[in-house]
């Protein structure tokens, strides 16, 4: 749970910074992580035949090498990516990620194909005591990137830089008139943001051991996109509480149900529709509703429509997996276990139970999902 938190803190925070910052939209981002991964292993299939750093246990060093890799491959792609702002932004950087998910299907001799490349971190003299064999010494060194890359990404926002990049997302227009070129802006946003996504796919490099084709494809980059919109964009907590929503949703929930997608895709648009700033707005309107007096307003109506929203996704989930079961009931049986409830495929009554919960608590949602006024709820005037 741990490595998945830092691999995912790093890549959400590196795509909030494109996405957040910048305003640019990338459907193919995690592009630059699977590169990352890829320098990685390469890195240490060339260490471990003794062609570089034979001996020498700068395997510590590896994760920042391949984030420079990714921020090199994100130059030359970014010189055609940066040129458009907007949709174009984004539908080039899907095409650029199809394409290069195809060229590693296509030359299995140097991405490894469908079964991947492995290799081994444990490899020359300890460095600095540290060998990486034990995974306690790996979830460090991850900690320690995670936590370097998110404070060098907080201070380049505050930069001179950042506040370009501001004005890029916000009025574009306005900084082509100011002789500042909105590309340049762009290409440097793409660059900055797809190093730290590299280090992010070091880092896991060096935890799994092995790369896939796989990390190359837009579907990961669908699954950074949702969770760190969950989390919010506008500030770098929310990258994080994505990241620790989207460790805790690949470890534990595929355990829980077989629709665990479905169940995370319900949950993200129910974000995105009721508060659009993630569970980041969240806690900053909890905070502006505390520093007005109004905490005793804003929290248990919040509590009430979180409530009206797990009996709605419970109910939801309930009819998903019977759903699911229902085809294997005469092999499996007709028991469902889901949460600790047991549920039959063939009574009435469960299926009536959970449809009666996804309806009720819909509606309760609904009807909760804005208790005052929206001025009550931010304190605005």
């Amino acid at each position: 749970m741990l490595a998945q938190f830092a691999v995912a803190a790093l890549a959400c925070a590196a795509f909030s910074l494109l996405l957040g910052q910048a305003g640019l939209l990338s459907f193919g981002h995690a592009l630059y992580a699977g590169l990352g991964s890829w320098a990685a292993v390469q890195l240490l299939r060339a260490m471990a035949e003794g062609q570089i750093w034979a001996g020498t246990g700068l395997v510590v060093l590896v994760p920042l090498l391949a984030g420079l890799a990714a921020a090199l491959a994100a130059a030359l792609l970014g010189a055609a990516n940066a040129r458009r702002g907007g949709t174009a932004f984004a539908m080039i950087s899907l095409g650029l990620s199809e394409a290069v998910w195809f060229v590693a299907q296509a030359t299995p001799a140097v991405f490894g194909g469908e079964g991947g490349l492995s290799a081994n971190r444990v490899q020359g003299a300890p460095f600095g005591g540290v060998s990486l064999s034990p995974e306690r010494e790996v979830v460090v060194l991850m900690g320690l990137y995670m936590l370097g890359g998110l404070a060098l990404m907080h201070r380049f926002a505050l930069s001179r830089a950042g506040l370009l990049l501001r004005a890029l997302r916000d009025d574009p227009q306005r900084l082509e008139f100011l002789g500042v070129g909105a590309p340049s802006l762009r290409w440097l946003a793409l660059v900055i943001s797809a190093f730290f996504m590299g280090v992010s796919g070091g880092i896991a490099a060096l935890w799994t051991e092995v790369f896939t084709t796989e990390s190359l494809h837009a579907s990961r980059s669908g699954l950074l996109l949702v969770f760190t919109v969950l989390g919010g964009v506008t500030v770098l907590l929310g990258p994080v509480l994505g990241a620790a929503l989207m460790a805790a949703a690949l470890v534990w929930l595929p355990g829980v149900s077989q629709g665990w997608m479905w169940l995370v895709g319900l949950l993200f648009v129910s974000v995105v529709w009721a508060q659009p700033r993630g569970l980041a707005g969240v806690i900053g309107d909890g905070l502006t509703a505390a520093r007005q007096g109004r905490s005793t307003d804003f929290w248990p109506a919040l509590m009430a429509r979180l409530a009206a929203g797990i009996v709605t996704l419970s109910g939801g989930l309930g009819l998903l997996e019977m759903g699911y079961h229902l085809p294997l009931a005469d092999t499996l049986g007709p028991q469902v276990q889901l949460l600790g409830v047991v549920l039959r495929v063939d009574r009435v009554d469960s299926w009536v139970g959970c449809a009666l919960m996804l309806v009720l608590g819909g509606v309760l949602w609904w009807a909760m999902r804005r208790p005052q006024s929206e001025a009550a709820l931010v304190g605005s005037p």
